[in-house]
């Protein structure tokens, strides 16, 4: 009786001690938005969210990056998204990320219940609710491109039957094809800084079309300054926060 009972005791202290060891930190978590407003996010479109230990928050409203400021004292939060990426995206993409920045806005507290975060307004409403989410690794990632900066402060998609790849490896080089040709780099970050190297690229000639994607491609290549990363997606930056390239996870074959 007396190793039943022990052996009971045993399991409730491994059992607590999983549920300390899971508990969720609201700094340095990747945060996903389920709900806002009480409605469901749109399905593939969901906005995230970063506080940092330096009070600063980023993350992607559904359709833009940003990035600004946070202050939190016990349980109060006050949110303040500063700069954003200016990419269009649909009507229905844009009404939920300009919901999601709101609720950023009219946060005064916050609580972390059951798993979740939930965003909560100054009338004690739950505005938002968000769930912890894995962020893909820039290292070792085999990336492909959305969009890419066209050159005329616009981004473009890539065109149909061609596919623009990269993999920052972990030791520093970079590769991929850029739509008709492979090409080879270097890369260093420091933080969420990332300077990219010069390229060299094989000799393969392609329609007009296509071999001017690949020099708009990686003319934005090299002009990127920082990196951000969401669910699946790899943003990299110019120094005015613009975005240059756009990269999701590529999908198994």
């Amino acid at each position: 009786m007396k190793k039943l009972i022990l052996s009971i005791l045993l399991i409730f202290a491994f059992m607590l001690a999983g549920c300390a060891g899971s508990k969720i930190d609201l700094l340095g978590t990747n945060w996903q938005a389920t709900t806002l407003y009480s409605l469901s996010v749109l399905e593939n479109v969901s906005p995230t969210l970063v506080l940092d230990a330096d009070n600063k928050i980023s993350g992607s409203d559904g359709c833009n990056r940003y990035s600004g400021i946070y202050t939190i004292n016990g349980d109060e939060l006050t949110l303040t998204p500063q700069t954003s990426t200016m990419m269009a995206c649909p009507d229905k993409v844009m009404t939920q990320a300009n919901l999601f920045l709101k609720a950023l806005s009219e946060t005064t507290k916050y609580e972390i219940k059951g798993g979740q975060l939930n965003l909560i307004d100054k009338d004690g409403n739950r505005i938002a609710t968000l769930t912890p989410t894995a962020y893909a690794s820039l290292e070792d990632t085999p990336w492909v491109v959305e969009s890419y900066n066209n050159g005329k402060q616009a981004t473009a998609g890539v065109i149909k039957d061609t596919q623009i790849t990269a993999v920052f490896k972990k030791d520093g080089t970079l590769s991929g094809n850029s739509g008709c040709n492979e090409y080879n780099s270097t890369y260093k970050t420091d933080g969420n800084t990332i300077t990219i190297g010069a390229v060299a690229t094989t000799r393969m000639a392609c329609a007009e079309d296509v071999m001017n994607q690949e020099q708009l491609y990686l003319a934005a290549l090299q002009g990127a300054t920082t990196y951000q990363l969401g669910e699946n997606l790899l943003d990299l930056l110019g120094s005015d926060n613009a975005l240059l390239v756009r990269f999701k996870v590529a999908s198994p074959e």
